[in-house]
């Protein structure tokens, strides 16, 4: 009767597969937190390129270099639609520009 009590008073081990499971859980949450901070900074830093840009390029002699890395920056996005009317425009204000 004294061994019931004793095993009644112990927790439940818990499985390895479930422990390997949360092992696995718990690596999966830190990596997408880590990549979502790591996306989100990088979002950050092409809006302050891109907003910067334009303003170093009004006062610097080394314009074209800047506009070209302008629109490098609208390839490297990339992921959006939107790039591809803006760099038509920029190419057509540039060609505008040297006439």
């Amino acid at each position: 009767m004294a061994t019931k009590g004793r095993e009644r008073s112990q927790a439940p081990a818990i499985p390895p597969l479930w422990e390997r499971l949360q092992g696995h859980i718990d690596w999966y949450d830190r990596k997408a937190t880590a990549n979502q901070n790591a996306y989100k900074a990088s979002k950050i830093a092409i809006i302050v390129c891109a907003v910067i840009i334009p303003i170093v390029a009004e006062y610097s002699p080394l314009a074209v270099g800047i506009a070209a890395g302008a629109i490098l920056l609208l390839f490297v996005r990339g992921d959006e639609e939107q790039s591809a009317p803006v760099v038509r425009r920029i190419a057509a204000r540039r060609s505008r520009q040297s006439r």
